[in-house]
């Protein structure tokens, strides 16, 4: 037997290399020159679709697929967020989410229990132009898909105890939102830029309250008409199949006329708008630049959108590119065209660090206006062109997806032989039409910028762009006394406070999850008697318990700030962060809680107050409806902001510990506005305390000999 050695059939790596150098062939050199040609794009067969018109006068567009024995059924209704009454923005979205709710002869758990029981899935959603009702079923289970869905669209009930719970959640997800730079940025160019417009008209926590069943049912009635809806069925079915079952089951559903929703000019632009949204203490800019562009069915669409796209649509666009890979100031920049049924927007947004705000928003107009300038080098669109082109038979590979690519291109006034030609029509784009779309249909000029960030940090570099004006997170108007820092001689007389003990309960979305004491009194600290706020919290979960405590001293005669310690104990760990004022001169450390020890020292404006201060200052001060009192404040970490108090008015509240005459106070220039809510007379005892954008609040359980 002849045993191989073990590197039979191989030759040593030096003769490799060697005949790679010697015995090259031209294919291997050409494959070292670059990648090979792209191969020619195959023909997309544009699977085939009927369309109909049903008995109730909806129309109707089946795409037929047997390979699944599974159906699609999205009925479409030709009204959304859009159509909402003005001062009841919300209802649309309530109304969609409320379908499968309750109707005249099922509860929720009924339709819930239905639509498991046949393994379906039934939902609907209202966008801004339309509203979707979505069924998926497998084939054998489709007439009771559809009797269900019938039902939820024809016969909604929209009980009051759906309502009440559906309003709860949203007002708690809207005051979150207030959290968000993006949804701050978002909700100021909405407004700057569409005025009266119904794009422009967004939900609050206040027009989600004003809704009443009476115009859930009032919406529903003008909109949700079989003549004014679009059934896309996508699967199993065929035709005349599909369009039989369907008269059969909306045969209840009655057309009639429908109103659409009245679409307002927007506001005349002339020059620049710069938008600066307020976030104390943000460390970080949220930059958006956007101009309203055209109508969905404006044939400008395409070139535009492979302009945003060569402009920033990708990791390879060119804001990314510069502002990130060359300039290294933020994660990411992007542009977007934004296609609506009326007039969408053409938008360039980045997220950048607060010292580079000015500098990074700068570069961005810059780019705008280069690829406005100049027509885009063919390299650069032929990549946009070979991704959109080579990735469209992705966007139609599912009869589902189909359905949905032909449903909008109808809903938005375009013929489906755009469609079925949309790779041509791509290949036909040149560098002019892009030039020529931007150049129409987009003026930095003339554009919103909207910049989230901390205004006493970017305020004055941005002014060289334009006026600058500012709001609060709630869009409330700012002027530069709200949030500049300044010296203040305000006098307070801490001798009308009153040593005691109140007892709270922290709240999140109306469920309490902590206990929280505050005690008033005095202390010795450093050798001299003064003044102590401290306040306690104690959160329970699943046997373990996290505390946190922290103790403000002040003079009991001027009401000088001494000195805070905050101490908080977890089950993960134990941190302290403490700091002291002497005059203008702030010192401390912060150490524990998983971070690195580090020193605090910085100077201040005269006349700051330590944080827990803010409040002290309702309790003492004589008040009166519409005043406002402005004072800086120092936070633990040495920085000072402006603190504004607002006297909204007086009300009356019930919480745990009785019922009270308030004056209602907001707080703003906080990391978060917050409203209060103190007893009428002096020395003013906090009743409950709401945090705006989210979903805590603090309510009084028990006072001092209570």
């Amino acid at each position: 037997m002849i045993v191989p050695h073990r590197n039979a059939g191989r030759a040593p790596l030096a003769a490799l290399v060697l005949a790679g150098m010697v015995f090259a062939t031209p294919g291997i050199a050409a494959a070292q020159q670059g990648p090979p040609e792209p191969l020619p794009l195959d023909d997309i067969p544009f699977p085939a679709f009927e369309e109909r018109l049903l008995y109730n006068g909806a129309d109707l567009i089946v795409v037929p697929h047997d390979e699944q024995p599974y159906v699609t059924v999205n009925l479409v209704v030709r009204a959304g967020n859009a159509a909402d009454p003005r001062n009841r923005a919300g209802v649309a979205a309530m109304v969609a989410s409320l379908l499968n709710k309750g109707t005249d002869t099922r509860t929720a758990l009924e339709i819930a229990d239905a639509t498991d029981h046949i393994g379906a899935n039934l939902s609907a959603a209202a966008g801004d132009d339309w509203t979707n009702v979505v069924l998926g079923v497998v084939t054998s289970q489709l007439d009771a898909g559809l009797e269900l869905l019938g039902d939820i669209v024809v016969n909604p009930s929209f009980p009051d105890e759906e309502i009440d719970q559906y309003r709860q959640q949203t007002v708690t997800g809207l005051q979150v939102q207030l959290g968000s730079p993006g949804f701050l940025a978002s909700r100021e160019f909405q407004q700057a830029v569409y005025g009266r417009h119904p794009y422009g008209l967004l939900p609050t926590p206040e027009s989600i309250e004003r809704i009443r069943r009476s115009d859930l049912i009032a919406y529903h009635l003008r909109h949700y008409k079989p003549t004014n809806s679009l059934v896309v069925v996508a699967g199993d079915v065929t035709a005349d199949d599909i369009e039989a079952r369907l008269n059969e089951a909306l045969a209840d559903w009655e057309p009639g006329p429908s109103r659409p929703p009245t679409y307002f000019d927007i506001p005349a632009r002339e020059d620049k708008e710069i938008i600066l949204v307020h976030r104390p203490e943000s460390v970080q800019s949220t930059i958006l630049v956007r101009q309203s562009a055209m109508k969905g069915d404006h044939e400008d669409w395409m070139p535009l959108n492979l302009g945003s796209r060569v402009l920033g649509g990708a990791s390879t666009g060119r804001l990314f590119q510069v502002l990130r890979e060359d300039r290294g100031w933020t994660y990411g920049s992007y542009a977007s065209a934004v296609r609506k049924r009326d007039l969408g927007y053409f938008l360039a947004n980045a997220e950048v660090r607060s010292e580079v705000t000015d500098s990074a928003l700068a570069e961005l107009l810059n780019q705008v206006d280069l690829i406005r300038s100049e027509p885009v080098p063919d390299d650069e669109l032929s990549d946009v062109r070979d991704y959109l082109i080579g990735s469209f038979p992705r966007t139609i590979e599912t009869p589902q997806a189909i359905a949905n690519q032909v449903a909008t291109y109808r809903l938005r006034g375009r013929s489906t032989e755009e469609l079925v030609s949309y790779r041509d029509r791509v290949a036909a784009v040149a560098p002019e039409d892009i030039q020529d779309a931007l150049v129409e249909h987009f003026d930095p000029e003339r554009a919103v910028v909207v910049v989230v960030g901390d205004a006493t940090r970017v305020r004055s570099n941005l002014i060289r762009f334009g006026r600058v004006r500012m709001v609060d997170a709630e869009g409330n108007p700012l002027t530069i006394d709200d949030v500049e820092v300044r010296d203040s001689d305000i006098a307070y007389d801490p001798s009308v406070l009153e040593p005691g003990i109140w007892r709270y309960r922290l709240m999140v979305q109306d469920r309490q999850v902590a206990d929280m004491e505050r005690v008033l009194g005095f202390a010795t600290r450093n050798d001299e008697r003064v003044m102590s706020l401290t306040t306690t919290v104690r959160m329970s979960y699943l046997d373990q318990v996290s505390t946190e405590i922290s103790e403000v001293f002040f003079s009991p005669r001027s009401f000088r700030p001494i000195g805070q310690v905050v101490r908080l104990a977890t089950p993960q760990g134990q941190g302290t962060a403490e700091i002291e004022i002497d005059g203008e001169r702030v010192t401390g450390r912060a150490s524990g809680t998983g971070q690195e020890d580090r020193e605090i020292e910085t100077e201040v404006v005269r006349g700051a107050l330590l944080g827990d201060m803010a409040e002290l200052v309702a309790s003492m001060s004589e008040l009166e409806e519409g005043q406002e009192i402005r004072f800086p404040v120092v936070s633990l970490n040495g920085r000072a902001r402006t603190v504004t108090l607002r006297v909204r008015g007086t009300t009356a509240i019930t919480v745990p510990a009785g019922t009270f005459e308030v004056v209602e106070i907001g707080f703003s220039g906080g990391r978060r506005s917050q409203r209060a809510y103190f007893t009428v007379d002096r020395p003013r005892m906090l009743v409950r305390l709401e945090t705006t954008g989210s979903p805590v609040a603090v309510e009084l359980v028990e006072i001092p000999g209570g």
